[in-house]
């Protein structure tokens, strides 16, 4: 609509006389200067225009005897305007002029003269038609392809259309930019932007999205817009394993596990991290297992790639290889407590394998047969336990290595023989001694990581479950 407006000034010279005396030869120069409008009579062509104007008017009357020479009024039109082709501009108006106080009147009166007037003009910059220059907004990429949750930019421009000519994006107004699916393609700064701003998508689901500038431009009317067609695609394809996938050993060994990340285009690097699900079994560090104790671990490798995070286990089973050595009734004579030849070499073999494991504590039980009284056999199995501490600590291995219980007669192996009396017979036959022979032991055992101190009670079967021959005992 504002480049249907437009100003006008045109200056007129001619010679006149004045109408009473003295009759001066005067040279009259009126000047107007008028804001006009141009109406299309066709509001989709500017072929043909209703021009309507109006606007100031100044009278100059040169060589009047008066010094009065000047006056000032108001003038309007209201025409046509034709275009040709182009440049060529055909013109018809009538114009009026309004002069409050006219020179060849009294001072109180008015003056209203009406003319018309026409002719050709050519167009020396733009053209009659007024046609709005062509113009453009491009971004460079239109067609951006990228993987879920990456970022991507656009590069913005505008230009003339007929001459190629570079808009300053500064001179861009009102830039807007919108995605045609925010769930599936975000624009960072969506919403009106600065012509200097960087404008950045980012892909958040697989699927595709148009991406839509908008802006004005200043040299044109109306507004132009560029798109971009945006699609996320899906996640790389890749694989996550782990090898092997279950592996054992004993305290204070371990594994060493290898987890492998692999795409078509090759391997995906280290993982992001291990872990362990019972550290108190056994710990990991960058595949590397330790064995803490015994029991099982859930050991687990994780990466991150290519918009992705995977997880992949395996199980790790510890075992905890402990030894134990029995005196029995070759080591101990009935009713006695002294070690036999045979007794003291165990006793070396026992010491050996502590010093070999500076860590090993081991637990010293003594028992009986159940031949006669509890106080009696109390005190021998507490003997016979001291007996071969005494023999370890003779050997080289410090006491506070070492625990010491008797337990009597209340850990039977065996209840053959015959019973005994009340009160108990003076003399327990050889048959019977032979019988017992399994109940006159001393038990020494090496501590499990859990283990402190002798046994509480009994041991069990389950307690010699993994147990080794104290010369058998690798560190």
């Amino acid at each position: 609509m504002w480049r249907n407006f437009s100003l006008e000034g045109d200056i007129q010279t001619g010679s006149t006389k004045a109408l009473r005396a003295p009759f001066e030869s005067i040279d009259y120069q009126p000047f107007r200067g008028l804001l006009t409008f141009g109406i299309p009579v066709k509001p989709s062509s500017q072929k043909v225009l209703i021009m309507l104007g109006a606007g100031y008017m100044n009278s100059v009357y040169r060589g009047r005897a008066s010094a009065n020479e000047y006056e000032d009024g108001m003038t309007a039109l209201a025409g046509v305007r034709i275009c040709g082709a182009n440049k060529w501009v055909a013109r018809i108006d009538g114009v009026a002029d309004f002069l409050p106080s006219p020179n060849e009147q009294q001072i109180t009166g008015t003056s209203t003269n009406l003319g018309a007037r026409a002719g050709l003009s050519y167009l020396l910059r733009g053209n009659c038609r007024n046609t709005p220059v062509a113009w453009e907004l491009a971004l460079t990429p239109d067609n951006v392809s990228m993987r879920l949750n990456e970022r991507g930019s656009f590069a913005l421009a505008a230009r003339q259309l007929g001459n190629l000519k570079v808009i300053a994006l500064a001179d861009v107004r009102n830039l807007v930019c919108r995605s045609s699916d925010g769930s599936t393609v975000t624009v960072d700064n969506s919403g009106s932007i600065a012509a200097d701003q960087a404008v950045r998508v980012t892909g958040s689901k697989v699927g595709s999205a148009t991406v839509t500038f908008t802006g004005t431009w200043k040299g044109a009317d109306g507004s132009d817009s560029a798109t971009a067609s945006v699609t996320p695609l899906p996640p790389t394809p890749w694989e996550l394993t782990i090898d092997p996938t279950t592996a054992s050993a004993a305290v204070p060994a371990g594994a060493t596990f290898r987890a492998t990340a692999r795409a078509a285009s090759g391997d995906l690097g280290a993982m992001t991290a291990w872990s362990s699900s019972n550290p108190s079994v056994a710990t990991v560090n960058d595949g590397v297992v330790t064995c803490v104790s015994e029991g099982t671990s859930t050991i687990t490798a994780s990466k991150t790639a290519l918009d992705q995070s995977k997880t992949v286990s395996a199980t790790m089973t510890c075992t905890e290889v402990s030894a134990q050595a029995s005196l029995d009734s070759t080591l101990f004579s009935f009713s006695l407590d002294r070690l036999t030849a045979r007794g003291e070499t165990l006793m070396g073999e026992v010491a050996t394998a502590m010093k070999r494991v500076p860590a090993m504590r081991v637990a010293i039980e003594g028992h009986t047969d159940k031949y006669g009284s509890e106080t009696l056999n109390e005190s021998l199995a507490m003997r016979r336990a001291n007996r071969v501490a005494d023999a370890l600590e003779k050997n080289g291995i410090s006491r506070d290595r070492i625990f010491v219980k008797g337990f009597g007669e209340r850990c039977l192996l065996t209840r053959e023989g015959d019973d005994d009396t009340d009160p108990p017979t003076r003399r327990v036959t050889e048959a019977n001694q032979r019988l017992q022979a399994r109940n006159r032991r001393v038990e020494i055992w090496e501590h499990k990581s859990r283990e402190t101190g002798a046994a509480e009670g009994c041991r069990g079967d389950l307690n010699m479950a993994g147990r080794v021959k104290f010369a058998d005992r690798n560190p």
